[in-house]
């Protein structure tokens, strides 16, 4: 009994580790999306860093499609029906639009608000505004919610449903995983969470990660915009 209570808790503790090694994994590409030694906004020269960033998701993505292949009980299908589609934009558009509700009235009522939770805070609006602006946005928009969607909803939400054998479980346990790995304030955190579980949800609905992809590629790419219009 002490041998499979400690081989339990030594497999839990493995899963725990791996959620919170993720966001580190699926951050390497973005070291493209920065300034290296010795460039400036205006000398960097945006070719390296794109080489770079392709270079880093085929990697990173690879290992996360064979990661997820070998933990996944039922593989989920990559094709969806177009009004999978039409609904996974949509609740893309509203989890953008409640959460800037939610920071709208904390802002009001000064809940919980911090100018961190605010896209103008954001580390991607000085890159918005040279020549790695293009890849900035398409990584922020596209590349990050592909790897975050195949690493948490597809990995972690697996490894923690064969672990406990209970898919509610592995949902909640993996949005609170991916909420901690954005390291934001609470008020934005609370936005991630949401879109977390609902993204689990939707993809367990159509058993397809991709109207959790969808969702989040749109909830970014409202970001992302509002972030370029206003800077």
């Amino acid at each position: 009994m002490i041998v499979k209570g400690f081989h339990y808790s030594w497999k839990i503790g493995c899963i725990v580790l791996l959620s919170l090694v993720m966001p580190v994994l699926i951050g390497l590409p973005i070291l493209a999306d920065m300034y290296w030694p010795g460039e400036t906004k205006d000398t960097v020269s945006a070719f390296p860093h794109w080489l770079f960033y392709v270079f880093m998701f085929a990697i990173v993505g690879t290992l996360e499609i064979i990661k997820y292949r070998r933990t996944a009980t039922g593989i989920k299908h990559w094709h969806i029906s177009i009004r999978a589609v039409m609904w996974s934009l949509l609740l893309g558009m509203l989890l953008f639009a409640v959460s800037m509700i939610i920071l709208f009235l904390s802002k009001k009522y000064s809940v919980f608000y911090s100018p961190e939770d605010t896209s103008a805070r954001s580390s991607n609006v000085p890159l918005l505004r040279g020549n790695l602006r293009l890849l900035t946005y398409v990584a922020a928009s596209v590349g990050s919610p592909i790897l975050e969607e195949l690493g948490f909803r597809g990995i972690i939400v697996a490894e923690f449903e064969r672990m406990t054998r209970s898919t509610a479980f592995a949902i909640f346990a993996s949005a609170v995983f991916f909420t901690i790995g954005h390291l934001t304030g609470l008020i934005d955190s609370i936005g991630l969470f949401m879109m977390a579980i609902s993204n689990s949800v939707l993809d367990e609905k159509y058993h397809s990660l991709v109207p959790g992809i969808i969702v989040h590629v749109t909830y970014n790419t409202i970001v992302s915009c509002g972030t370029l219009l206003f800077i």
